[in-house]
């Protein structure tokens, strides 16, 4: 068999008696260089190599973004949990606790049994809505800072309540209002600051918090933003060198192969041989030779 091609050893004896010379793709070196030329490929094999290698160049950007992704939600989420819904939880508290004072005074004004009894009512439902809003706000990531301010809230509220609250309340409900204006003045009005600076300075904690965590999305986002546009930058050059390098792999042999035929065609029946050309292309001159 002519070497490489898988040619019948009766071709071979044809083509010796018709004249024309060995054929072939020329001396193989053993070497890394040799094995890694697209030339010792069929067409098949190259194209799924380059194709193969362009794949994996896209899984790595498809990786990059996903992790960025990922990344970006996790920052996210935190700020959601840690920050948003703190301040959600914060706002139910100190909008509760404004309503029940707000009812008091309410009551004060109108007196008629009807306006105290709905009034009256409402006031432990606030309680409920505030003691539940702070059990939530326990269940988030809590510094130090805030499980002590989160005590202390929670102390001035129970005094707030007991002592300001429900003695206006129970007192105007018996009808003694001088009794209930008394404690508004000395207590409910007294206390309520307090309450209010201690909302405000867990607020300020957690608009802090959100303001850090907004800061490293923003750090995220530029190195996710850099990394992408290198990764894809390195895709692109890496998939034009394939292109390339795929293209002159194919072309050359070709060009070689027409060379060959030209001077095969002028009458040149001298020994030829294919240099860069192996596989399909060295077959294809082999038979054209014949």
């Amino acid at each position: 068999k002519p070497h490489g091609h898988g040619i019948p050893s009766a071709i071979g004896d044809r083509r010796a008696r018709r004249g024309f010379a060995s054929v072939s793709p020329g001396p193989q070196k053993h070497s890394v260089g040799a094995a890694m030329n697209l030339n010792n490929m069929k067409l098949g094999a190259r194209f799924a190599l380059v194709f193969g290698l362009v794949l994996a160049l896209l899984v790595v950007v498809a990786l990059v973004g996903y992790r960025g992704g990922a990344k970006t939600f996790q920052n996210l989420d935190g700020m959601y949990r840690n920050s948003v819904l703190p301040l959600q939880y914060l706002d139910i508290v100190n909008y509760r606790t404004q309503r029940n004072r707000v009812l008091i005074m309410a009551m004060l004004l109108d007196r008629s049994p009807d306006g105290l009894k709905r009034r009256a009512e409402e006031m432990p439902e606030n309680v409920k809505l505030i003691v539940k809003a702070l059990e939530d706000y326990e269940k988030t990531d809590l510094s130090s800072e805030e499980t002590q301010l989160l005590a202390d809230l929670r102390a001035t509220l129970v005094t707030y309540r007991l002592e300001g609250l429900l003695v206006a309340r129970d007192a105007m409900l018996k009808g003694d209002f001088e009794t209930a204006e008394k404690v508004y003045e000395d207590k409910i009005s007294a206390m309520a600051p307090k309450v209010a600076n201690t909302i405000d300075k867990l607020v300020s904690i957690q608009v802090k918090l959100a303001e850090e965590a907004y800061a490293d999305a923003q750090r995220l986002n530029g190195e996710v933003t850099w990394i992408l546009l290198a990764t894809s930058v390195a895709a692109i050059l890496a998939g034009a060198a394939l292109a390339w390098w795929m293209t002159r792999s194919v072309t050359e042999p070709v060009a070689e192969a027409m060379s060959l035929a030209g001077r095969v065609a002028e009458g040149d029946r001298k020994s030829t041989r294919l240099n860069s050309s192996h596989g399909y292309i060295s077959y294809a001159v082999f038979c054209l030779k014949k």
